[in-house]
């Protein structure tokens, strides 16, 4: 049996072989549609494997619809569909009512703008428990994926907490999410430090600053650092590689990780704002993010009557789609919600042609000031 021709090599985990092992197989028709697969048992004395490791390497194809378990008979071959043809998209009660999402609200319709081109169904699924209960999985979405009435699940926003169990269901699933989950489409923040920095420093700013509405996170289940903590951690290292003066001071965050849940964003920009200009020594290059952040931001600033350009320059995030109301002279740091969106649909193709699949980074695009009309 072609089952049997592995070798483990010493480079790469065993499980991430094994599941690379046998979608080459399907993928190349050494095992047909409709095949049993030995049990997991005999699976793992054909590779000299634990059994746990063999479960764990083939959990992934069964989610990319290679494979399909059915209680009591066994792992099988599955027939796969050469086109999706329902797609599901889980929100959260949050996620549809916070009126600083409009992100989300726009990321939701640019995503059924592209499946209706392709005429592929959509159907939202609306997640009303109540927040404490969204850490563990929905029964009746679980079921609705166990039955396959959906071929893939799209999730255009939620933590990492949330996206765990949502990432175990057993169809394709691209999350967008900051922290490290699988199959995620994730916003590339550590290019904000660079592309900002440089940008003020092109301006002559000597001093930097930045109002960051993001929370450093504890570090990912893996051990690996969270977006949020590279955020915070890349702007005083490009700060000194570029000889531009940094102080803790001048980095205003959140102080206290549900601090954001209590207030909003607009209000976060605003205090840090104030906060800044009650120093002697305020920053003359600043970077606000996010764009409600920045709405505040603006509004102190107008409020203390500080000139820009000629006393502060102003870097700011922005959606391209949704833009940012801003009545003086700035440099935006823009995300494109069609590229998003683009990258969760990329991200369940992948799963679909039984791809490997990795973090998918969606980068930001510098917008430098406008030139100002000559008459």
């Amino acid at each position: 049996m072609t089952l049997l021709a592995f070798q483990a090599q010493p480079q790469r985990s065993l499980r991430c072989q094994l599941t690379d092992h046998v979608r080459q197989l399907v993928l190349r028709g050494e095992v047909q549609p409709g095949e049993r697969l030995p049990t997991t048992q005999q699976l793992a004395t054909l590779w000299s494997a634990p059994v746990p490791t063999v479960h764990q390497a083939l959990t992934p194809l069964v989610k990319e619809g290679l494979l399909e378990r059915t209680p009591r008979l066994g792992t099988f071959v599955r027939a796969r569909r050469l086109q999706v043809q329902r797609v599901a998209i889980y929100l959260s009660r949050d996620f549809l009512d916070n009126p600083q999402n409009a992100f989300g609200r726009a990321l939701c319709a640019e995503l059924q703008r592209l499946l209706s081109d392709r005429s592929i169904a959509t159907e939202a699924w609306l997640d009303t428990r109540p927040e404490e209960d969204q850490y563990d999985a929905w029964p009746e979405l679980a079921q609705a994926s166990a039955e396959r009435r959906f071929d893939a699940l799209l999730v255009p926003g939620t933590d990492r907490d949330h996206a765990l169990w949502l990432s175990r269901l057993p169809v394709p699933v691209a999350v967008l999410s900051s922290g490290n989950t699988p199959r995620r489409v994730t916003l590339q923040v550590r290019q904000i430090a660079d592309l900002a920095l440089r940008e003020l420093a092109r301006q002559g700013c000597r001093r930097v600053g930045v109002i960051g509405a993001v929370y450093p996170r504890s570090p990912n289940a893996d051990g690996t650092p969270h977006e949020s903590v590279a955020f915070w951690e890349q702007f005083p290292r490009t700060a000194r590689a570029l000889g531009m003066e940094w102080r803790p001071e001048w980095a205003i965050r959140p102080p206290e990780f549900d601090y954001l849940a209590k207030t909003t964003f607009e209000r976060f920009g605003y205090d840090a704002v104030q906060q800044l200009w009650a120093l002697p020594r305020p920053p003359d290059g600043l970077v606000v993010y996010t764009d409600f952040a920045a709405r505040g931001a603006l509004l102190a600033l107008l409020q203390r009557q500080v000139r820009i350009p000629e006393q502060l320059r102003l870097v700011l995030h922005r959606n391209a789609e949704l833009g940012l109301l801003c009545p003086v002279p700035a440099s935006f740091l823009e995300v494109r919600i069609t590229e998003v969106a683009a990258a969760l649909l990329t991200q369940i193709d992948r799963q679909i042609a039984g791809e490997e699949i990795a973090t998918t980074h969606v980068p930001f695009h510098l917008v430098p000031p406008a030139v100002p009309h000559q008459p």
